[in-house]
């Protein structure tokens, strides 16, 4: 498969329209990151409206899902709002959200300060186009359940008569919209990740993959960082495209993608199939 790592503006994508499958990233946070020029420090509103904007491009290019991991921050002992006023707006300009996931992780010992409580978890935003999504397997990383299900029942209806019915019997079920992936100690799944600003695992990357890329589809990381995403899809079979504005994230990005490798068990052991074939191990801009 193939992967590109391009230096570009995530409001300003060289890429077709619904040229992508799944489009997933950790995008800046607020004033906590640099985005083209270290002296801005976006406040909340000003970050609101440059992700509405990422968002709305990051739309056109993909036909399928758009995934934000984010999560506000607390300066000055208040918390901004960045996520929630993302919602927000991209409702009011007419844009098709989804109930967000929320990612649980182990949040840092001794954070939350004396009066609140340490924070644990981060938005995982959904935006989509109109209409339903052109693939998707919510199930390719479902679990069996954990206590016995089906059995019939009986219900009284409308006209006071009770009927009789059975409950489906559930082979795997549906993973839940809350995705417990851990951090730090060496989960990320690189060392290179953590020279990035704000890594984020493989474990969580990968998840979404499965779940909302078909196989062989392209993956694109319009803030790459140290190239995770990118890693992620060529390990599962998928085509990866990066884009980073700032030129030291790019050469990251590349180094990491460099050592990623197609698995194929990797990629087969939960989407419903014993194997795949294995396809070209491309390099940077070749097509497998």
């Amino acid at each position: 498969m193939s992967y590109q790592i391009i230096q570009g503006d995530a409001r300003n994508l060289p890429l077709a329209d619904k040229s992508i499958d799944l489009t997933i990233a950790s995008p800046p946070y607020l004033d906590a990151r640099r985005y083209g020029r270290d002296d801005i420090a976006r406040g909340c509103g000003e970050w609101v409206a440059f992700m509405l904007a990422v968002t709305i491009e990051a739309l056109r290019v993909t036909r399928g899902l758009v995934l934000w991991v984010c999560a506000g921050v607390t300066r000055d002992n208040e918390y901004q709002p960045g996520p929630e006023g993302l919602m927000w707006a991209a409702y009011e300009k007419g844009l098709c959200l989804w109930r967000p996931c929320i990612w649980t992780k182990n949040g840092l010992p001794g954070t939350g300060g004396k009066q609140w409580l340490r924070n644990d978890w981060e938005f995982v935003l959904a935006f989509k186009n109109a209409g339903p999504l052109p693939w998707a397997e919510p199930l390719a990383t479902g679990k069996p359940p954990k206590y016995r299900n089906g059995g019939r029942f009986r219900n009284r209806g409308r006209d006071d008569q009770r009927g009789d019915g059975a409950y489906p019997v559930i082979k795997l079920a549906n993973p839940g919209n809350v995705v417990h992936v851990t951090v730090g100690g060496g989960h990320l799944g690189h060392p290179l990740a953590h020279e990035n600003e704000a890594p984020f695992p493989e474990d969580l990357v990968e998840f979404f993959i499965r779940s909302f890329c078909p196989p062989g589809g392209t993956v694109l990381d319009p803030f790459c960082g140290s190239g995770t995403t990118i890693a992620v899809a060529r390990k599962l079979g998928c085509n990866g495209i990066g884009v980073d504005i700032q030129d030291d994230q790019v050469d990251l990005a590349k180094r990491r993608v460099s050592d990623a490798r197609y698995e194929p068990q990797a990629a087969a052991e939960d989407i419903g199939v014993d194997g795949a074939a294995d396809p070209v191990t491309a390099g940077e801009g070749e097509a497998a």
